[in-house]
């Protein structure tokens, strides 16, 4: 009884949908009713009407139409029957069309049409037609009747000289498709008949079954004996076989042209150098009748914006049309856009799409582009509007996703309920409903499906970070996850748990990494600790640093980033102390000159008035300069250490100076200083600054460079009281230059 009260149901439903396809139709009606006036029956059934009108009516669709007759096909009154066939009777040639599909089709329903072989006749007459769009459709039709039913006289037809070559053409046709061996010695008899058309016609026939034409009438005989001596079981398998093969052909072949077709496509594609042109060809492409074209312009699109280049006018509304498009494929290249261009779909258009999805796949895509459709609805500045029940109805679908099995689809859900969550517009009690699916999920989750996990810490690493609008709930819902998922096996799963800690109390979360997480395998988590501490570590955390610092441990130059970050912060004594720790054992060994240089520095900032510690840190960069041979740098680092320097200590710097002077040749700085010296005292044989000049003058490389250099120092420098050893030394330089210019 239900299955009687379902079919019905189904059955209303088509005529009714049928009935709409014609009441929206315009048509000439005067035309419906001179046809149909001969086959009106004499007590109408109103949907049987409806049905006759649909098929009649010269404005129907193709497609109304041929479900107009299916239904009448399957309706076992016989007046529904009757319809068919004075129809067949008529010389309406879409009429007639449409019929033969229909009785095409009925041969893959479970149910045969009622008195199917009422239909041979007509099928037979529109054969011998000279319309050979009906006639293909009638003979497709033909082949749901076996051979013994409807084989001899096509066969007949076929072979009588007496018929047009279209109608023998027609019926050869028609017996290609019969999976019979009679039908194939028919034809191999006919490749030897004297009609060229009707011959050639039969051997192409053959050569799409599969079946050899032989080559020459002996030939012939010995595969038709052979064909004889076949079972009937045999010889359906062989042509099942044959059939699948030349399907398969075919579909390369189609695969192969469309492919080349594509390539073409593709470099005219690549010809146009202007974007707005380029999105016109590509829009076109996209209202193209042919899936693998919009497939194409899809891609297209998707590398554009991929590349950050924004849609132009005439492809937004043809996205959000073929997003409900017939072909999956095209349907799912276009949610993959979409669900990275949030901005031109409206959530309410795709949250109807998904909930009409038959696709998974589709499916799944759908529901990520809704997501981003939703995450940018939500935003401040979007200007677009999404009521509260789209987004209940969309958590809904999100919590649907997070419940499956499939790890990539609970992923999914998960992240959308993020993008919602993060934003305001939901009751602390919905919040928390989510929030605990998420817990319940993750605790839920097989140890196998690790990048779940890793996902759903991630999601709740987010929601526990600043800009969500729940963070303060989801902190203290996944605070204990984040703690049980530090000792996780999986390296993401630990590494997100770290992250989602840090969200919740940075200070906190150093002090827990302290111990272990420095060790952690992962380079990623040891990365996170040490720019941790950088962000907000102490004096306390430099000597766990500093025993990782060094330019051959891989986390080496984090590890002194971090350091420099914590010295910053830092008063002068400590960096007083860790001065002297830098220089008392191997640490400075494990520092780049480069990392000691920017160390002393911040020293040097930081010393204020300590003269001691300034004094020293002004020494050591004088030593890295010199090392380097930066003349520069280290003359300005040794100005400002005279400066804080006094007694002897002081002479022996000022003629430290002079030698860096004279080695850059800055006659006038050296002369300045020689004149500062010599207008407060004399210089005997030991002073430094006579030391330097000595030196200088005596090196073995370019001596007579040097000597120039010295002549035009003494030669500025202008004494005013006695100075005796200064007249002697002054003397002494003069003569060996003179010399050295004779010598050159």
């Amino acid at each position: 009884m239900g299955s009687e009260v379902g079919s019905m149901i189904v059955k209303t439903g088509m005529i009714l949908i049928v009935a709409a396809s014609v009441w929206s139709l315009g048509g000439d009606s005067l035309r419906a009713e001179e046809v149909s006036a001969a086959v009106q029956p004499a007590k109408p059934d109103p949907q049987l009407e409806v049905n006759r009108e649909a098929l009649l009516m010269r404005g129907s669709t193709e497609q109304t139409r041929t479900t107009a007759a299916s239904l009448m096909l399957l309706n076992p009154d016989p007046a529904a029957r009757k319809v068919l066939l004075d129809c067949l009777a008529q010389s309406d040639n879409l009429v007639s069309q449409a019929i033969c599909k229909a009785l095409g089709q009925s041969r893959a329903g479970a149910t045969p049409p009622p008195r199917q072989e009422d239909f041979i006749q007509p099928l037979l007459r529109l054969l011998q037609g000279q319309d050979q769009t009906t006639a293909k459709l009638a003979a497709e039709a033909a082949s749901m009747f076996a051979y013994d039913t409807i084989g001899k006289s096509i066969q007949q037809l076929a072979g009588d000289p007496n018929k047009p070559v279209s109608s023998r053409l027609n019926a050869i046709y028609a017996l290609k498709l019969q999976p019979d061996k009679r039908a194939a010695i028919t034809l191999l008899d006919l490749v030897d008949n004297p009609a060229e058309q009707v011959a050639a016609q039969a051997r192409e026939a053959l050569r799409a079954i599969g079946i050899p034409d032989g080559k020459d009438p002996e030939d012939r005989s010995q595969i038709i004996h052979e064909l004889e001596n076949k079972s009937k079981e045999d010889f359906l398998r062989d042509w099942l076989v044959r059939q699948e093969d030349r399907m398969r052909q075919e579909r390369d072949l189609t695969k192969t042209w469309k492919e080349l077709f594509l390539q073409a496509v593709d470099k005219l594609y690549g010809t146009l150098q202007d974007d707005s042109e380029r999105g016109r060809f590509l829009a076109e492409h996209l209202k193209s009748q042919q899936p693998e074209r919009k497939v194409w312009a899809l891609d297209k699109l998707y590398q554009w914006r991929v590349a950050g280049k924004p849609m132009t006018a005439e492809i937004v509304p043809t996205l959000i049309v073929l997003v409900g498009d017939g072909d999956k494929n095209v349907r799912l290249e276009t949610a993959k856009l979409l669900a990275i261009m949030g901005e031109v779909s409206s959530p309410d258009k795709l949250l109807a799409q998904l909930e009409a999805e038959q696709d998974e796949d589709v499916k799944a895509k759908l529901f990520l582009a809704l997501g981003v459709a939703c995450d940018y609805a939500l935003s401040s500045d979007s200007g677009v509007q999404m009521t509260p029940e789209i987004k209940v109805r969309t958590l809904g679908w999100a919590d649907r996703f997070l419940s499956q099995q499939d790890p990539n689809k609970a992923g999914e859900g998960a992240v959308v309920i993020r993008k919602l969550l993060e934003k305001n517009g939901l009751a602390s009690k919905e919040v928390d409903k989510y929030l605990g699916q998420l817990d319940l999920r993750f605790r839920q989750a097989n140890l196998a499906d690790a990048a779940l996990r890793s996902e759903l810490v991630k999601v709740m690493a987010s929601l526990c970070s600043s800009p969500s609008a729940c963070k303060e709930l989801a902190q203290k819902r996944f605070e204990s996850i984040f703690e049980t998922a530090r000792s996780d096996e999986n390296d993401k799963v630990r590494e997100q748990a770290v992250e989602g800690l840090v969200n919740i109390d940075k200070t906190s979360a150093l002090k827990r990494f302290r111990q272990g997480a420095i060790d952690d395998k992962s380079p990623k988590i040891r990365k996170r600790l040490i720019d941790l501490a950088g962000e907000v570590g102490g004096a306390d955390d430099l000597d766990w640093l500093a025993g990782r610092v060094g330019v051959s441990n891989p986390d080496g130059e984090a590890v002194w980033q971090a350091m420099s970050a914590i010295f910053a912060r830092c008063d002068a004594a400590t960096l007083y102390r860790w001065l002297g720790k830098f220089k008392a054992g191997d640490l400075r060994s494990r520092l780049s000159s480069e990392q000691w240089r920017s160390f002393l520095q911040l020293a040097e900032r930081k010393a204020g008035g300590q003269m001691d510690m300034l004094r020293q840190v002004l020494a050591d960069l004088v030593a890295c300069h010199q090392q380097k041979g930066d003349l520069e740098e280290e003359a300005g680092y040794l100005v400002k250490l005279v400066a804080v320097t006094q007694d002897q200590q002081r002479e022996g710097l000022i003629g430290q100076l002079l030698a860096v002077y004279l080695r850059q040749s800055s006659v006038d700085q050296a002369a300045q200083l020689l004149q500062t010296v010599l207008d407060r005292r004399d210089l005997g044989a030991q002073d430094p600054m006579v030391r330097a000049i000595e030196d200088y003058t005596v090196q073995q490389t370019e001596k007579q460079d040097h000597s120039k250099v010295v002549d035009a120092v003494i030669r500025k420098v202008s004494v005013k009281d006695p100075r005796p050893n200064w007249d002697q030394w002054r003397q002494r330089w003069l003569d060996r230059q003179a010399k050295a210019a004779e010598g050159g």
